[in-house]
């Protein structure tokens, strides 16, 4: 590969992860992005770890392995970027995997922005649980500027805390890490938090992708994290010497702020992931008595501080004694095994899951979407595309991949809607369970496995789960920025229950999210209930997911983000609301109501209340939608409708509309007024003659003040 090719270089040390290492290598080889390197540094590995790198070197010649005797990952890292010849490097550990889109995504964000680093957003996999978990720690947006690209000048506050010290949620322009020359801390834990932070801090641009493209490994008994009891305190190492370069470079007080809440953070992660009594009762010492104070980080107001929670603890550690507290007050209890019994089922090679993807003009997003499902670690599936009259290259490109994996179906109609396309995909499924995915959506990559265990094990008719929202661009995170935790729940539902119980509870803590992307369903108890899509409506997962829930026997609710939704321009969901938003609702209402009556819900009182409940917030969503359109359209509309549903819209919407139109301009009126009533007192009171009549009562006004307080 000539020089000219190499765009990106990415840096792996390795050492004994035999096990988790294939993983890693064919999530970076099946990127994308084909302009690269993969420079592999075998740091003394015992196990087989450099016999695998070996085995894949001669299949493919973008890796290159490098060897040194063990002297950790920052020692490694050092060496790979000594040997890098891209444009832009990115280091990544060896017990991880990526998504396959990552490199791209990172590069072509470096290259619009002319940026020295780019960040993405992560998620953890837990080893020992085999879960995900959401971690907003590696990229939380909120705290960014509103211009992006953006430097410390732009944020001094909070350089250090809107990112974690993670090199690989990072790409890094090589020349610029040269001219720096930014090194690795030879250090056994914590290297990497000399290394990002002063990058944070010296880089000219700084870019973001928002969106998870790292999935880090918790629980990897064999990783730095889990020995941390060897070497406790090599994050105040690495804190010190980069006080003392911030110093060195009279920067540290413009960014003080951020480096004591940063630094807080990290001594207090460390001391509470101590390993053992020994270790914690060491680092809680040395925090008290020097780390705390060399650092600067104790001894300032509250206000000051981020997180009230590590405040409040930093207080009592200065207080008291190690001696004096119960050793389990901070301490987290050691990870205990709960795997849940799902993920040990046996799998046969049946068809487990039909995934319906309807597809209509999205030749932008859709390779990824393609790849997410391709690259499953659950294999027995069937793929079902539904063309919906797609005007675009969207359909040349799933034919592109249907002659590489039989397991995709193509659907060929004509456009007729996303209730439609679904219905056409469900009626041709096979699967024991349906999911639907959204084209310009994608899935996590062990989703599919971890649903279908679930979904098998507790025999479920209906499996909910939560996504994680990203944003095209920093510009539609800051117009919509609800959608980042609107598929978050906040209720606990460990138990398998029917439907209607989980719909009570989820109403209760305002959790029914009802999204037809957030649940996995038995499609025979579909089919036995004939449940399908009402078509020519938007808004259509309402109905269907409250007819699913209602006579589900069997539910739960796994937490964990194994969609990952894309935020955009042009989309249903940011599209501007009006009439068919309005009408959506309103059939989900009528079409309810209905289904009620037929189902005898009246032998459970509760649920029925709580449904009907659901039902009112529709009927108030429909009507604020009429909101921003003309009286003329909207009537215009109602006398299209034939005439049954044209007398219930009028009943049930437009008269809502109506007498809440009513009430918002009468408190209009009488805040109109009373800015009058307002405006006349101040022009009295600035006339000269109230100032002289104020001057002539001042004498008067005075002795009855002092009459009536005596």
């Amino acid at each position: 590969m000539s020089k000219q090719e190499v765009l990106v270089s990415v840096i792996v040390p390795v050492f004994n992860t035999e096990m988790y290492l294939e993983q890693c290598i064919d999530s970076i080889l099946n990127q994308t992005l084909k302009e690269t390197e993969v420079i592999f540094v075998d740091d003394g590995s015992t196990d087989s770890s450099l016999r695998i790198l070996t085995d894949y070197a001669d299949k493919d010649e973008r890796i290159r392995i490098l060897k040194q005797k063990n002297k950790h990952a920052g020692a490694a890292r050092n060496y790979g970027l000594a040997n890098a010849r891209g444009e832009y490097c990115i280091f990544l550990d060896s017990d991880d995997f990526f998504d396959h889109t990552m490199l791209e995504d990172l590069y072509k964000r470096c290259k619009e922005d002319d940026a020295d680093i780019c960040i993405c957003r992560g998620r953890i996999y837990d080893e020992i649980n085999k879960r995900i978990i959401s971690a907003n720690h590696l990229l939380n947006t909120t705290m960014i500027p509103e211009k992006v690209p953006f430097s410390w000048h732009d944020m001094p506050d909070k350089i250090f805390n809107f990112t974690s010290s993670a090199p690989w949620t990072k790409m890094f322009r090589r020349d610029f890490i040269q001219r720096e020359n930014l090194k690795f801390q030879e250090l056994k834990r914590a290297n990497d938090l000399y290394f990002c932070n002063m990058a944070l801090i010296l880089a000219r641009k700084i870019t973001v992708v928002d969106k998870i493209l790292v999935n880090y490994r918790k629980g990897n008994n064999s990783s730095l994290q889990a020995t941390n009891v060897e070497t406790p305190f090599d994050f105040y190492e690495a804190m010190a010497v980069l006080k003392k370069e911030l110093n060195r470079r009279n920067m540290f007080k413009e960014v003080k702020q951020s480096f004591v809440n940063f630094c807080l953070g990290g001594c207090l992660y460390n001391l509470n992931t101590a390993k053992s009594e020994a270790a914690y009762k060491a680092v809680y010492e040395r925090l008290q008595t020097e780390i705390f104070k060399e650092l600067g980080v104790c001894g300032h107001a509250s206000a000051y501080y981020y997180n009230q929670v590590s405040y409040e603890q930093m207080e009592e550690i200065m207080k008291n004694p190690v001696q004096a507290i119960s050793l389990d007050k901070w301490k987290k209890p050691e990870q205990k095994v709960t795997t849940d019994p799902a993920v040990s089922l046996d799998l046969d090679d049946s068809l487990k899951i039909s995934v319906i993807i309807p597809i209509y003009n999205v030749e932008q997003y859709i390779e990824e979407c393609i790849y997410s499902v391709l690259n499953q670690t659950l294999k027995d599936l069937e793929v079902i595309f539904v063309n919906d009259g797609s005007l675009d290259n969207s359909m040349e490109i799933v034919e592109q991949f249907k002659d590489k994996d039989d397991r995709i179906i193509i659907l060929n109609k004509e456009n007729g809607g996303l209730s439609s396309a679904r219905n056409a995909g469900m009626k041709a499924a096979h699967g024991e369970f349906i999911l639907f995915l959204d084209s310009d959506d994608y899935l996590a990559e062990y989703a599919l496995e971890h649903l279908y265990r679930q979904a098998k094990y507790y025999q479920l008719d209906e499996l909910f789960y939560s996504a994680d929202s990203f944003y095209d661009s920093i510009d539609v995170l800051k117009e919509y920025p609800s959608y980042h935790r609107y598929y978050k729940r906040k209720g606990f539902y460990p138990s398998v229950e029917s439907g209607q119980n989980l719909f009570i509870k989820m109403k209760k803590n305002k959790d029914f999210k009802p999204s037809a992307c957030l649940q996995m369903l038995n499609r025979i108890f579909l089919e036995e209930n004939q449940i399908k899509f009402y078509e020519g409506i938007i808004h259509e997962d309402n109905l269907f997911t409250l007819q699913c829930i209602s006579l589900a026997k069997r539910t739960k609710f796994i937490d964990e983000p194994l969609y990952m939704r894309r935020v955009r321009e042009g989309s249903i969901m940011t599209a501007e609301k009006g009439w068919k938003n309005a009408y959506g609702y309103y059939i989900t209402v009528k079409e309810m109501m209905r289904f009620i009556e037929n189902c005898r819900f009246e032998e459970n009182d509760y649920f029925l209340k709580e449904l009907l409940d659901e039902l009112s917030v529709k009927c108030t969503a429909s009507a604020s939608f009429l909101k921003g359109m003309e009286e003329s359209e909207i009537e215009s509309y109602i006398q299209s409708m034939e005439f049954r549903e044209r007398i219930q819209f009028s009943v049930m919407i437009y008269s809502l509309y109506k007498s809440e139109k009513k009430a918002f301009k009468a408190k209009g009126k009488l805040e109109k007024e009373k800015k009058k009533l307002k405006t006349s007192l101040n022009a009295i009171r600035c006339s000269k003659t109230y100032r002289i009549g104020h001057i002539i009562t001042w004498l008067p006004r005075k002795i009855v003040c002092l009459l009536r307080s005596g």
